[in-house]
């Protein structure tokens, strides 16, 4: 059975944030809501690329996703502007 794309994997392997992790997670800080397009975009991956980080990232709890009404692939940060931000700077 496949899971929903809006729920974390409670089993999710252990990830090291990288370099490009950090950077993502302070353009979606910054700009409050990006989609995957945008983030591929901006960091100049192919879209599997960024799903692949943007998926480990969710899982992990970096980042949160918005509704399927509004968009499935558009992503937020979950943490207050002090809370992760302040963490990894």
């Amino acid at each position: 059975m496949r899971r929903s794309r809006y729920l974390r994997n409670p089993n999710a392997l252990p990830h090291r944030l990288t370099r490009r992790d950090i950077e993502i997670l302070k353009s979606i800080d910054r700009f409050k809501y990006l989609s995957s397009q945008q983030i591929a975009d901006l960091f100049s991956l192919t879209r599997q690329a960024i799903n692949k980080r943007l998926k480990l990232l969710f899982h992990h709890h970096y980042l949160g996703k918005l509704s399927g009404q509004l968009s499935p692939n558009l992503f937020n940060s979950p943490c207050s502007p002090s809370g992760l931000m302040e963490q990894i700077k």
